[in-house]
């Protein structure tokens, strides 16, 4: 799975490495800082996983497939791996 980190994050970072920058490093950061702050944000969604969805029904073979209780007119296997829009994630759950 792919981890996103915020921009502020990577500023604090860049502080916690440069703490007695010399005037060159600190305009340097400075600029650095103001093209991060530019930088458009992901576009990006968390996604609930079937494996990890309270509509999971776990059958004979979880690991290959699951039946999902959302679709109630007809059984709907699925890779655990997929994911929809009616996805809710059960309590201590994690896609990871």
């Amino acid at each position: 799975m792919a981890e996103y980190i915020t921009k502020s994050q990577v500023r604090d970072i860049m502080a916690a490495h440069y703490p007695y920058a010399t005037l060159r490093e600190e305009t340097a950061m400075h600029h650095i800082n103001e093209d991060i702050k530019a930088l458009p944000a992901a576009d990006v969604v968390e996604v609930v996983r079937c494996r990890e969805c309270i509509y999971n029904r776990k059958g004979e073979y979880p690991d290959v497939a699951v039946d999902c209780e959302k679709d109630h007119d007809f059984a709907r296997w699925l890779s655990p791996d997929f994911y929809c829009a009616d996805g809710r994630r059960k309590d201590g759950a994690d896609n990871g």
